[in-house]
């Protein structure tokens, strides 16, 4: 699809733009876009933050035909784009997780999927419990594909949206607003607590977990308010 998209735009020049956890293989997918499509590549070296944190401008203004985003899904208009941005979503695959070995004959998930099962009905009792499953696009499929195998015996079960996101996704600057009358929890599976943050500053009512998969841990996560607040305030009077 990239280089397709590379030569449909009849791109000569096309800046890459990669998240920190991805510049190990940066030189790697340029080298090989630059044989597959016959366009020069250029990595862009300020790291990507997020699906909002796009480098058009910066790339158009070096002299780019095309951007390529990898890891987040397209959230910024394409009419407010400087240039054709062509979005790579990164997804996690079955060698992601040493840590869980798949036992002889099992899929190379299955144990993923296990210890994340035993941890949710350790803390969640599926009759009485009502969960919010959320994630980031790098573990949507696994997630979602985990949920319908294993959880239908729990009283509800919901992968809430936020627009222009997909069912289930979330972002540190983006997350859905919940019930708290109908949800008992939020949990969402991701790397780090970034993405955690939003979802519990979105919803101060319900109880919010992190399942962090290279870890195998589900741990109840909290944010003084009133702290944060503090400070947001004093970087804002400082930048004044």
């Amino acid at each position: 699809e990239t280089t397709e998209f590379i030569k449909k735009h009849n791109a000569h020049l096309v800046a890459l733009q990669f998240p920190e956890g991805l510049f190990q293989i940066a030189c790697e997918v340029s080298d090989t876009l630059e044989r597959m499509s016959g366009a020069e590549c250029f990595i862009l070296g300020d790291v990507a933050y997020g699906a909002c944190c796009v480098a058009d401008e910066y790339a158009r203004s070096l002299g780019a035909d095309v951007l390529i985003h990898y890891a987040h899904r397209g959230l910024v208009e394409e009419r407010r784009l400087a240039l054709p941005v062509h979005y790579v979503i990164c997804e996690f695959t079955e060698t992601a997780f040493p840590h869980l070995p798949p036992m002889s004959g099992e899929s190379p998930l299955a144990p993923l999927y296990r210890h994340l099962d035993a941890a949710l009905r350790a803390h969640f009792p599926p009759a009485t419990s009502r969960l919010a499953l959320l994630t980031t696009a790098q573990h949507s499929r696994m997630l979602k594909e985990y949920a319908a195998r294993a959880l239908g015996d729990y009283r509800a079960v919901c992968f809430p949206a936020n627009a222009p996101l997909p069912d289930g996704e979330i972002l540190g600057c983006t997350a859905p607003t919940l019930d708290p009358a109908q949800w008992d929890a939020i949990v969402c599976v991701v790397d780090g607590r970034f993405h955690t943050e939003a979802a519990i500053l979105a919803n101060p009512s319900i109880p919010v977990y992190r399942y962090e998969p290279h870890v195998g841990a589900l741990t109840r996560e909290t944010i003084d308010r009133a702290a944060l607040a503090a400070t947001r305030c004093e970087q804002m009077a400082r930048a004044r």
